[in-house]
């Protein structure tokens, strides 16, 4: 009955454990005019809560996934990040998963974690791309 209360908690513990681990000092890139973001949703989810951050480590790169969807269903596919250089050059790109809610949820979070330093002004692309032939 509780369980997908306990299962929300879990995954902000887990995401804000993240999030915390991976460095001391926590920097919101776009925030401080350092970076900027680009989202290419599918057509059935929307991003929210999107942050890059420079961490001890390198950047960070968190956020989450909604579906717009009225039923209810794990959100299905993966996500590509990839990092555009200001003068338009592809410093790298990233394939990941994102840590999916219940099937109760409407909602997966994801971190991914850029193993470098990005060069300011450096625009961070997240795109979606569905699995599922609808």
């Amino acid at each position: 009955m509780y369980s997908h209360v306990i299962e929300r908690r879990f995954s902000i513990v887990i995401f804000i454990s993240v999030l915390t681990a991976c460095g001391t000092t926590q920097v919101n890139m776009v925030r401080e005019g350092k970076a900027q973001l680009e989202l290419i949703p599918s057509d059935y989810l929307h991003f929210s809560r999107v942050g890059i951050y420079r961490v001890d480590t390198g950047v960070l790169v968190v956020g989450e996934l909604h579906t717009d969807n009225h039923g209810r269903a794990i959100i299905p596919g993966h996500m590509v990040i990839e990092v555009i250089t200001p003068d338009g050059g592809l410093l790298t790109t990233i394939s990941s998963d994102y840590q999916s809610g219940s099937f109760k949820s409407r909602k997966s979070q994801f971190a991914v974690e850029i193993p470098n330093e990005i060069p300011v002004n450096s625009t961070v692309r997240i795109t979606h791309h569905d699995t599922v032939k609808r």
